[in-house]
């Protein structure tokens, strides 16, 4: 997506009610499936390139325990960060 030495952002990633439905609205939109994947414990996913009209892709997913576990971790951590110490590990 970027030259070498370039930045950006990458991706956001959002939850679904439908991936089938989000990726058919996504391409009638005329933006395309990049990438189509289902993990090892069943949650299927896709990344979709919107790099035309928003500047960067889309990671499409319907919600899963997993995925919103993981994401409350996520939250949990950036509670009351106040931007130091930009690399952490977060304890399970």
């Amino acid at each position: 997506m970027y030259p070498a030495g370039g930045t950006g952002l990458h991706h956001i990633a959002l939850f679904v009610d439908d991936l089938g439905a989000a990726l058919a609205e996504q391409a009638a939109a005329g933006n395309q499936t990049a990438q189509y994947a289902v993990t090892t414990t069943g949650t299927a996913f896709a990344f979709v390139d919107t790099t035309r009209s928003l500047g960067h892709m889309l990671e499409l997913y319907e919600p899963s325990p997993g995925l919103s576990t993981f994401y409350a971790m996520v939250a949990a951590a950036a509670e009351n960060w106040d931007g130091s110490d930009p690399i952490r590990t977060i304890a399970t």
